[in-house]
């Protein structure tokens, strides 16, 4: 399990879930809403992998809304970014020096304040331009360049390498 809808009649729920996993059925789930069912549902034997999954077991983040994005719903093109995306962006940033630690904190900040609806590229550029060094700021717009954009969707990236797990 990978992804679904949120506030819609097709979100997998907990208690789908929990019915396949008691009918002997074995699940996984990464990268967005599989990773939080995989974290609810750990202790009756769904598995899980990924990042983001990590990221939901320890703590790091609680709230399904960090996985939460738009998307046009004609070629399912997401429209909006992921805060688990940002954090990941971040956090890989401030560990190759590109930004200090204390720019990534400030970076994460500002994308937390935006309803996930309003997260989308301009709009957290625009809000990054106006609360960071122009150094940072300018560092992290390099990164939605459209050709670098898959780079660093790290809901794409543990997605990919769930589905890689499951074929070997």
């Amino acid at each position: 399990m990978l992804d679904g809808e949120f506030g819609q009649s097709l979100a997998v729920s907990v208690t789908e879930v929990r019915a396949l996993l008691f009918a002997g059925q074995p699940l996984s789930g990464a990268s967005s809403m599989g990773a939080l069912r995989a974290v609810e549902c750990r202790t009756i034997g769904m598995t899980g992998s990924g990042w983001v999954y990590a990221q939901y077991l320890n703590g790091s983040i609680e709230s399904d809304g960090d996985v939460a994005l738009l998307y046009d719903p004609e070629d399912f093109t997401p429209v909006t970014i992921p805060l688990v995306n940002v954090r990941w962006l971040l956090g890989e940033k401030a560990k190759e020096g590109e930004i200090s630690a204390e720019e990534a904190s400030s970076a994460l900040g500002i994308a937390k304040s935006l309803n996930f609806r309003n997260r989308r590229h301009s709009v957290l550029l625009k809000q990054w331009k106006r609360g960071l060094p122009r150094r940072t700021a300018a560092a992290l717009e390099a990164h939605f360049a459209a050709d670098r954009l898959d780079h660093w969707d790290r809901k794409r990236l543990d997605a990919l390498e769930a589905v890689q797990a499951a074929l070997s």
